[in-house]
């Protein structure tokens, strides 16, 4: 499957309570759970007004955001993934 960084711009995202983004992490799980096809939301970031997140799908996931509550601004697909690890085995 494909992976998918989707950024969502939210004003004020980066003062969510606790709370807030409990609420709005049950609404996404929700909404994967209804998407009825292999799809994961693999997590999320929330910059000051931004939150960043990490889907893995078959297709881009605009299709998913027509079911959930908040916008998605820009969905770019990830061609490769590198992290620490990667500068030891190269």
């Amino acid at each position: 499957m494909k992976k998918f960084v989707v950024e969502r711009n939210l004003p004020g995202a980066g003062k969510f309570s606790a709370e807030e983004i409990r609420v709005i992490a049950k609404a996404s799980a929700e909404v994967v759970d209804r998407f009825g096809q292999p799809y994961r939301w693999v997590g999320s970031f929330i910059a000051d007004d931004k939150i960043c997140c990490i889907h893995i799908g078959e297709d881009e996931v605009k299709e998913q955001a027509k079911h959930d509550t908040f916008p998605i601004n820009i969905s770019t697909k990830i061609k490769t993934v590198f992290n620490s690890v990667t500068s030891n085995t190269l």
